[in-house]
């Protein structure tokens, strides 16, 4: 397992192939299993969440906007499968 510690750094780990992560939630009693994929060329991030089951695509801003991911990055509890 790994820590991810920047939006670079996930770029960089799930460039245009399927990894998984979770989201450390209530200091580790709980987590947000997610399936990330970012693609470089649209610069868009395609994400399956597996609380609702559910697949999804942002941009950078939208990521944001809709999702806790980057909080979780700023937090470091965005944790590499």
């Amino acid at each position: 397992m790994k820590v991810v510690k920047s939006l670079k750094e996930l770029k960089s780990i799930c460039s245009n192939e399927s990894k998984d992560f979770y989201i450390s939630l209530a200091n580790g009693i709980a987590k947000s299993s997610k399936e990330i994929m970012y693609n470089k060329e649209e610069n868009i991030f395609h994400i399956f969440s597996a609380i609702d089951g559910e697949y999804f695509d942002y941009t950078e801003k939208e990521l944001s906007q809709y999702t806790n991911i980057l909080q979780a990055i700023k937090k470091g509890t965005l944790i590499q499968e």
